[in-house]
Order: structure tokens, then sequence, then C-alpha cells
């Protein structure tokens, strides 16, 4: 049933009176089609569109619920005091918090830069440095410390102290390179060196272990102009300039900021490898010592996405002979480098 909004209905007649008139002011009418039905009179017909067109004036049964004339302000309806709600004026899908965009994680910033509500959990402080000074600090400190491949004891040493400085237990070992050359499942090396160092960070916890892992190896700076030099850490529009800063020392200092940050629970370990860039000698030789991990999740960059893959390395080492022969009789002669290419093709 459809009634005009805002009037009664017509009385229909009875105890022998007539009913009340029908016209153009009558006080409403009550039909059981809805509006814009074409088998309804026109008088009944709710068209809005015709009465526009001709510069029909429209009268206040026409406006629909909620809506005002132009130029006029909506009155809202006061609440009740208190301030809150009744149970008949909450949202059936739950409380307003849920309706509402989502808030900053923490809560929102009271007086003297803390959170308040119900927002902090455990290590949310320590959280909060991720994008602080000492963040950034760390991160241009280590970048400053060349670390080519072969040579990354020192930056691992800065890393060790940062981690202790952070609550993390370091240690800093040396493998037996001998015994890692001489694995059957020796991923190679490209680039000389005269040790194999590794770093373990780790947050003491229960249950199953979670690992981190990140290298600190860089390649060489290249020929090409550097706007900031290649090892100065110079933090400038935003950034931290220099070789290895995102490939992988922002990774990994964003991994030993993260884990001091985590709430107690699992123990996870952070692994500072070196020897990535030259075929992973230094996370060869660590998991052949300690391998027991649930999971790993490695902080090299993918533009902020999650990805599950696998990758490696593969080193070949071959043969090619060919005959040697003098200058005045090379066609005798069979070149070593003409062999390859069909092996390199």
């Amino acid at each position: 049933m459809v009634r005009r909004r805002g009037l009664d209905p017509p009385s229909a007649a009875r105890d022998g009176r007539r009913a009340r008139p029908r016209g153009p002011r009558a006080p409403g009418l009550v039909h059981r089609r809805w509006p814009g039905r074409r088998d309804l009179p026109r008088d009944q017909c709710r068209d809005r569109g015709r009465r526009a067109a001709q510069g029909v004036p429209r009268g206040r049964g026409d406006r629909g619920p909620g809506r005002t004339r132009r130029g006029q302000r909506r009155r809202r309806a006061r609440r009740p005091a208190g301030g809150r709600p009744g149970r008949r004026d909450r949202h059936p899908r739950g409380s307003g918090h849920r309706l509402c965009a989502r808030a900053r994680v923490g809560g929102s910033q009271g007086p003297g830069g803390g959170a308040r509500g119900r927002g902090r959990g455990p290590g949310a402080d320590a959280i909060a440095t991720l994008g602080s000074d000492a963040f950034v600090g760390d991160l241009a400190a280590v970048v400053r410390v060349p670390s080519l491949t072969g040579d990354e004891k020192p930056v691992l040493e800065l890393l060790a102290e940062r981690g202790e400085a952070l609550g993390l237990r370091a240690e800093l070992r040396e493998y037996d390179l001998d015994s890692v050359r001489a694995h059957p499942d020796w991923p190679g090396e490209e680039a000389p060196r005269d040790g194999l160092w590794g770093l373990t960070l780790t947050r003491r916890g229960t249950g199953p272990r979670l690992a981190l892992c990140g290298h600190v190896d860089v390649v060489d700076v290249g020929t090409e102009a550097w706007a900031h030099g290649p090892f100065s850490g110079d933090v400038a529009d935003g950034r931290v300039h220099g070789r290895g800063s995102v490939d992988m020392k922002g990774g990994l200092v964003a991994a030993l900021h993260g884990l001091a940050a985590a709430a107690p629970g699992r123990e996870v370990v952070l692994h500072c490898v070196t020897s990535e860039e030259d075929g992973g000698q230094g996370c060869f030789a660590e998991l052949e010592r300690d391998s027991e991990y649930a999971a790993c999740l490695i902080t090299e960059p993918t533009g902020f996405e999650t990805v599950c893959a696998q990758g490696g390395s593969l080193t070949v080492i071959g043969e090619v002979h060919g005959v040697a022969a003098h200058a005045a009789e090379r066609l005798h002669g069979r070149s070593a480098i003409d062999a390859y290419l069909p092996v390199h093709q």
C-alpha cells in the first residue's frame, strides 16, 4: 500500500453521510499499486519527468523521504542524551567503527605523540622506529662499509654490533673454505677470496624456528659517474644512496629492525650471508651447518609483492681441446675457441 507522504487517506461513505470529496485539494488517496504503473489514473501516477517538462510545480507529497527543497538545509534528528546509539540505532553489520575507513596502525596520536586506544600491541614502540632516523642511520652506516664479494667481514662485524645493541644474539663465524669447496654440491665461485664468513642474529623463542635471510656482498662500482659516492650512504630526496642500498642492504637492515621489534613468540634467526653475487657459497655453507627451519623469508626487493619461488645458480667447468700450430703452419692447427662456439650457442 502506498500513501502520499504526510496526507491522510480519503474517508469512505458510511452511516448515510457522503464521502469526503475528491479534487485538487483532496487530503490524499490510497491505492494498492506502485507509482508509475500505466494502468493507474493520470492523477495517481507520480510522473515527475512529464510534469517537470511542462513546468508543473511539485506538491509536498511528491518529495521522497529525506529530500529537501533547493536552498534549504536538512534537519538532523538529535541523538538522545548519553551520546551512544541504542540497540535499534546500530548498523545491522556491526558497530560504526567497522564501517569507517581504515585507521592508522596503532591508533590515533594522543598528546605527547603516543597512540591511544587498544591498537598498540607488544613491540609497538619498537615498530615505530622502522621509519625513524635510527633505521635510516643504520642503513646509511652499512652502505658506507664497502663489501665487494670476497671482502665482506667488516660489514658483518658492524651488523653484529647493531644486532647486539637491539637485543639480539649475534654469532659471527668463519667456515672451512676448503671443506665447502670440496663438497659435491658446491655451487662454485667467481670472485677470489681467502676466507668465507657468515653472521646469524637470533631472537630467542619457542616452537618451530623461522629464518630471515639477506646478503651483504655487492658488485663493483662500475665505470659510470655517480651523483653520490658509491659508498657515501648519503640521504637525499627521501632515499639512501650508495652501492647495495637496494640489493640488498636495505632489506637486510629492515629485517634486522623488524626482528628486534617483533613481539615475543617463535625463535627467528636472521642470516647475513656472503658470496651471493658469485654463486651463493655463504648461504650454502650456513645451511650445511644448520637447516632446521620451518620457513624462510628472503628480503630481496620485489616491489612490495610476496613471491613464493626458488632460485639458484649453476657453475659449469668445461674443457675444450685444440691443436697448437706455428704461425707458418697455422692451417695445421685447430682453434679451441672455434670448437667452443657451438657449445656456447
